[in-house]
């Protein structure tokens, strides 16, 4: 195609060149809108009105007594949303139904479960509200493909609104959860505070604290004490092993070092002995008689310091089996201290958690107690419906199928065939080009 500056031509010219995909898309588009038209199943809509209104603000003694000019409170967005939401919700639209077949009407009386949940997903996705712009209006729409049934279904749902809203607000209920759920709170208040008992008796003291401090000093002074008692026993020990030691020896040993009188006396007469027989030897020969009568005595002198040696360790021994039973006695006390000291420790723990839990529950007790006054207060009061609603148009049905619509589908087909038969067209011509130009550069 060659290019020139007269675009209307060219636009001519790729319409008359594509003019098979031209028309062919458009037929296509023409045929299908001509078919929705015509043979689709007609979708209806039923139309409602609702406006929210302020109340008049009561005024308390105390303010007109001052005087005070109280501002009334406007109806925002926020609560006209709050609203639609209302009108759209799941658990109003399943009470409609229910309604609705009490009343032998629309829907039949044997739903499942499965089916009434279905038949509110239905209802819930051809329902839709509209705000209408600065005002506190708003319309609540509902498609349906019967025009009676949709108004019928959006009457029932107008008439029931009213008194689940009513519901929503009504501090009386309000009341009865309140009054409810501070009773479920008395109750696990009470469960933690007898939890909090147990663990006390548990303890055996009512302050864990305290008593971990009293235990950690009886401890320490057990520990103390236990070194103390487990040194002497070492020393004592080794004392008693090296005077056996001395014992089972062959040479002669006076056991000087043994603070005993028998002993001492024992020694005394040895060492007396022994100097004796020093200097016998100076003057006599070790075979003598004198010489030997003097070994005799001085040998009877030993077995007799060593029998009073042996009766002296024995007797140690014996206090050494009685330090080992304390030692024994010690260790056992400790462990229990400890022992004590962990389960009382662990019981503390235990009873912060539950203290830290009971605080807990006391907030949120007084919370609920604060909110239970305020819904009597409500109650007497009316003071909670800041504003209100009223049905400013009941629920009518509009006769002509809001789709598919003729007058407006047909001539919307038959611009979206042609716009896209050209545009379909004109991709095809420029991709024709682009190919012929590329096969050109390769022959080139």
């Amino acid at each position: 195609m060659i290019k020139t500056n007269d675009y209307l031509r060219e636009f001519i010219t790729i319409s008359f060149m594509q003019r098979h995909i031209i028309l062919g898309v458009a037929l296509i588009i023409w045929v299908v809108t001509i078919l929705i038209a015509f043979l689709w199943p007609p979708t209806y809509a039923a139309v409602s009105t609702v406006v929210v209104k302020h109340k008049e603000v009561l005024k308390s003694p105390e303010t007109l007594e001052k005087n005070v000019k109280l501002s009334v409170p406007r109806v925002d967005e926020r609560d006209i949303f709050s609203e639609m939401e209302i009108v759209t919700s799941s658990d109003l639209i399943k009470e409609t139904i229910e309604a609705l077949q009490r009343k032998d009407e629309v829907f039949p009386e044997n739903l499942t479960p499965a089916a009434m949940r279905q038949k509110v997903a239905l209802i819930k996705k051809n329902l839709k509200t509209e705000l209408k712009p600065k005002s506190d209006v708003f319309q609540v729409i509902l498609d349906w493909h019967d025009p009676v049934e949709a108004e019928i279904i959006l009457q029932t749902l107008m008439d029931r609104y009213q008194i689940y809203r009513a519901r929503i607000y009504n501090p009386e209920a309000e009341e009865k959860f309140f009054k409810k759920q501070l009773g479920v709170f008395d109750k696990k208040l009470t469960e933690k505070e007898h939890t909090l008992l147990e663990l006390a008796k548990a303890s055996e003291s009512p302050d864990p604290s305290r008593r971990i401090s009293n235990n950690l000093m009886i401890e320490k002074n057990l520990k103390q004490e236990l070194n103390t008692l487990l040194s002497i026993y070492v020393k004592k020990k080794s004392y008693l092993q090296f005077i056996e030691k001395e014992l089972a020896s062959k040479g002669i040993s006076t056991f000087s070092y043994i603070g005993n009188i028998n002993i001492g006396d024992y020694g005394k007469r040895l060492t007396s002995m022994m100097i004796k027989r020093q200097e016998l030897l100076t003057v006599y020969s070790p075979r003598s008689e004198k010489i030997k009568l003097m070994n005799e005595q001085i040998w009877n002198t030993y077995k007799g310091l060593k029998s009073e040696v042996k009766r002296y360790v024995d007797g140690e021994k014996a206090k050494l089996n009685g330090m080992r039973e304390a030692i024994e006695s010690l260790r056992k006390r400790l462990k229990k201290v400890t022992d004590s000291n962990i389960n009382t420790y662990e019981n503390f723990l235990k009873a912060r958690k539950i203290k830290r839990q009971i605080r807990l529950l006391e907030e949120s007790y007084n919370t609920f107690s604060r909110r239970w006054e305020e819904s009597k207060i409500n109650q007497n009061t009316n003071a909670d419906k800041i504003f209100s609603i009223s049905i400013m148009d009941k629920a009518r049905a509009i006769m002509t199928p809001v789709f598919p619509n003729k007058k407006t589908l047909i001539p919307i087909g038959i611009l979206v065939g042609l716009l896209l038969g050209f545009t379909i067209g004109f991709l095809r011509e420029f991709l024709t080009i682009v190919l012929r130009g590329q096969r050109t550069s390769t022959t080139i």
